[in-house]
């Protein structure tokens, strides 16, 4: 029940360059924008440390940047303004930025095609902030049960009770007591879509819409 990454996306291809793969420029992170392996990884690393200060400077952050589709290039990124709003035009002002930052920084080889979207209803959860802005509504979470073995890895659902350090806190219909994952040995953590999300959702819409 996401919003779908068509609605205020903007395309983007560029002319293929001499370069092969990403420049090696290496940027430190905003300050204030960490770029967790939730928000990316691999080869989305450099990227995402590239854009986030432009992002943030702009009054965004950056939720997840990606690198998808069968040949691998379409850049896909999700971000959001500091309250958690992301409108349309957002989205086409932070393409327009973030597309000629990447082509003066020639940073993707040959031609890509540049999404950027709003995180939706079932956003992910990519940063710790995230895990304590969103306590009492229900996650799901994918991560690996024992460090050492990359294959083991299980799903949870449940009600997100917060953080504890770098603990994230889940309580599950199927576990007693608070399920406690380290906050590296996720995979993959989002809202779980929901009744009441749905009307909070449609509600706020609607409130910033008679603000218009």
């Amino acid at each position: 029940m996401s919003q779908s990454a068509k609605t205020g996306t903007m395309n983007y291809k560029k002319v293929a360059n001499d370069h092969s793969g990403f420049e090696s420029k290496d940027k430190a992170p905003h300050p204030s924008q960490e770029i967790t392996h939730l928000v990316a990884n691999g080869s989305a690393v450099r990227i995402a440390t590239l854009l986030a200060p432009l992002a943030e400077d702009m009054g965004f952050v950056l939720v997840r940047v990606r690198f998808s589709g069968s040949d691998g290039q379409t850049l896909q990124i999700m971000a959001e303004r500091l309250d958690g709003t992301m409108v349309v035009e957002d989205c086409e002002q932070l393409s327009r930025a973030l597309s000629a930052l990447l082509d003066v920084e020639d940073a993707v080889s040959g031609s890509y095609v540049l999404e950027v979207s709003s995180p939706g209803l079932e956003r992910p959860l990519s940063r710790m902030q995230d895990f304590e802005r969103w306590v009492g509504y229900e996650v799901s979470l994918e991560g690996v049960t024992d460090s050492s073995t990359e294959g083991n890895r299980r799903n949870w659902r449940g009600i997100l009770r917060g953080i504890e350090g770098d603990i994230v806190l889940l309580d599950t219909p199927d576990t007693q007591g608070i399920v406690r994952m380290p906050f590296e040995t996720l995979v993959r953590a989002r809202l779980t879509a929901t009744d009441e999300m749905m009307r909070k959702s449609l509600k706020k819409q609607s409130m910033m819409q008679s603000q218009a």
